[in-house]
């Protein structure tokens, strides 16, 4: 990000890609690509016809200590709660502790614990031993291409790190500033690490 100059369309694509959106490519706003970050790396695999999970084990894997995968499940992260990434993140400043609401998931949400802060940032833990299949395929799809597109049209975006998501709440009363959700999704990427 230091060699990319301020205001560029380079320097907006690599924002998209820290904040977790799809790269508006060419900042025409028209072709958004949702893409896979590995450090300051990243991948479209969108339009690719041949084994998606091959390419994205070799990407995510390029650069992780012992050539492990970014998702290694040894990482300190797989075994921690979502208490603690919600101490973690009120420790950092990212979030109030005093002011959240647990979310919840129903009848098929065993498995799944999440909190929203500030009616607006969304911390979510899935269990991916006692998850329903639908809500583990939503983690699959969540950590492949860090988006959701909901049945009313709407797509949520997400970081994934280890177990857990951080997604910005857009239907709230106020919505996070993109500068301040670069800096929340830098403290969350480093939680259990």
């Amino acid at each position: 990000m230091d060699n990319l100059e301020e205001g560029s369309n380079e320097a907006a694509a690599y924002q998209d890609i820290v904040n977790g959106d799809p790269i508006n490519l060419y900042q025409q706003g028209q072709s958004y690509m949702p893409v896979t970050r590995n450090g300051p790396f990243a991948i479209f695999t969108g339009a690719y016809n041949g084994d998606v999970d091959v390419i994205l084990d070799a990407f995510t894997s390029f650069g992780q200590e012992d050539g492990g995968e970014a998702d290694d499940r040894s990482d300190p992260v797989w075994d921690m709660t979502l208490d603690d990434l919600a101490a973690y993140m009120a420790d950092q400043g990212a979030v109030d502790a005093n002011d959240y609401v647990s979310i919840n998931y129903g009848e098929d949400g065993e498995g799944m614990l999440g909190y929203r802060f500030g009616g607006n940032i969304d911390l979510v833990h899935y269990d991916l031993d006692t998850v329903s299949e639908s809500y583990a395929q939503e983690y699959e799809m969540l950590a492949e291409t860090g988006m959701i597109t909901y049945v009313n049209g709407e797509t949520g975006y997400f970081t994934v790190n280890g177990p857990f998501t951080l997604h910005f709440y857009e239907w709230g009363d106020e919505t996070v500033p993109e500068e301040r959700q670069a800096e929340i999704i830098e403290i969350f990427e480093s939680f259990g690490h």
